[in-house]
């Protein structure tokens, strides 16, 4: 993928769940803010990507400031059941670039059988990625 300028947080959210899907632990690592990056973080990473098989991104809201912003996000992801990483993760812009900085855990959103599915495909969950619930290969 490579780094390139993302205009917004809510833009670098999504590639970074993009790098997450495709493995790309350069992106990942470049994109976390200078003062937050720490020994190890590349294995950590590479250990992420290697247990989780990803599912969708669902971006529930984004508040911005000058130079820092919070995105809160589901990434959902696929075990022997459809799960969700709720985050409400911190931006910071440094040297006219936003990076990753830091991220609050959140408690898993509910979702409906017959909710809309959180691809934006417009059909029913269930009719959708809900047929993945239970498909772990």
């Amino acid at each position: 993928m490579g780094k390139k300028t993302v205009e917004t947080p809510e833009r670098l959210v999504k590639t970074r769940y993009t790098a997450y899907c495709h493995g790309d632990v350069g992106y990942l690592v470049s994109t976390i803010h200078p003062g937050a990056r720490y020994f190890g973080i590349s294995r950590a990473i590479r250990r992420t990507i290697k247990n989780t098989r990803w599912a969708g991104l669902k971006i529930i809201k984004q508040s911005m400031e000058e130079n820092s912003a919070f995105v809160e996000y589901i990434a959902f992801h696929l075990t022997s059941e459809l799960e969700q990483f709720h985050e409400k993760a911190r931006f910071l812009k440094y040297k006219d670039e936003w990076y990753f900085a830091d991220s609050e855990t959140l408690p898993p959103m509910s979702i409906s059988r017959n909710d809309p599915c959180y691809c934006g495909s417009g059909k029913k969950f269930k009719k959708c990625h809900g047929t993945l619930i239970g498909k772990s290969d």
